[in-house]
């Protein structure tokens, strides 16, 4: 046990990691209480993509993406719940297969079935490799430093996709350098100036702004765990791994409408239509001006 740990029912940590935050300190049912319940935004924003892609007819794919999100959050849950290893699994193998999901979804956002069937099967098959493959070998070594690397790398390339995307699509790159190496072809002046591609941009910015800001909380809450407990002027933990997973949340929301509107616009030439509920909350849809 951790300085300032107390026990609490599910017995002794099996799991392979132990976070910052101070078991059972504040429900005796909930080892780490705050990185439990901040899984609720995940899980919600799971839900709420899956209930769309059906009522908006959605491709399997993307209710498979937000199906995959809303099992990430209810295994994080889990995990941080409990601190058993069974549970750790639940959360660290579905958050494989989810970005799997997404980098497919990401390198596919302009793929037809009967014209790419090919490399729509490859990428399919590629992906069941990888997850199995990842499934046996983590549940057999949990290997916690070899998951992070792996996710990691699966993180990134799901950047450089989406960057490229973004730049394809509005020309827009949240990382400037890469437009040095990278130039797509130039939209059709209407679809730059118009407000709907505006949004596009805003999605990827805020992407990237809540994704970036995860990764900065989650390194320093792994590295200056004793510094957050010592603040000044007797200030508590902030619990920086609560945080990690509601902006992380978000970044999945908003990632998921842009990807949802580029490809509705690549299936029926319209800009499409990101609609603001309260202000923070985006939708997208295909409804828009025509594009031609």
């Amino acid at each position: 046990m951790n300085q300032g740990d107390l026990e609490g029912y599910w017995g002794p940590v099996t799991s392979s990691i132990d976070w910052c935050e101070r078991n059972y300190v504040v429900n005796p049912y909930l080892a780490e209480f705050w990185n439990s319940v901040s899984n609720i935004v995940i899980v919600l924003v799971g839900l709420w993509n899956l209930r769309a892609s059906y009522k908006q007819r959605y491709e399997p794919r993307y209710a498979l993406l937000s199906l995959g999100v809303a099992v990430v959050g209810v295994g994080s849950f889990a995990f941080h719940g409990t601190l058993l290893f069974s549970s750790q699994i639940a959360d660290e193998v579905p958050m494989i297969y989810s970005i799997l999901i997404w980098n497919y979804c990401l390198y596919h956002i302009e793929s037809v079935e009967k014209k790419h069937w090919q490399s729509l099967r490859a990428s399919q098959v590629i992906m069941v490799i990888a997850s199995l493959g990842y499934t046996v070998v983590h549940i057999r070594y949990a290997l916690v430093t070899s998951f992070q690397l792996y996710f990691a790398f699966l993180v990134v390339t799901g950047v450089v996709l989406l960057v490229k995307q973004s730049m394809i699509h509005t020309t827009y790159s949240f990382f400037p350098f890469i437009s040095s190496f990278y130039r797509p072809p130039r939209p059709h002046h209407a679809t730059l100036k118009s407000p709907h591609t505006d949004s596009l941009r805003t999605l990827i910015r805020l992407y990237f702004l809540f994704l970036l800001s995860g990764v900065v909380v989650w390194i320093i809450d792994q590295n200056y765990c004793t510094a957050l407990y010592n603040l000044p002027f007797g200030l508590p933990n902030p619990q920086l791994h609560a945080w990690w997973h509601a902006l992380t949340g978000y970044s999945h929301h908003v990632g998921i409408q842009f990807v949802i509107g580029v490809r509705q616009k690549f299936f029926t030439g319209r800009l499409p239509v990101t609609v603001w509920h309260g202000g923070v909350f985006p939708v997208t849809t295909a409804a828009g001006k025509e594009n031609k």
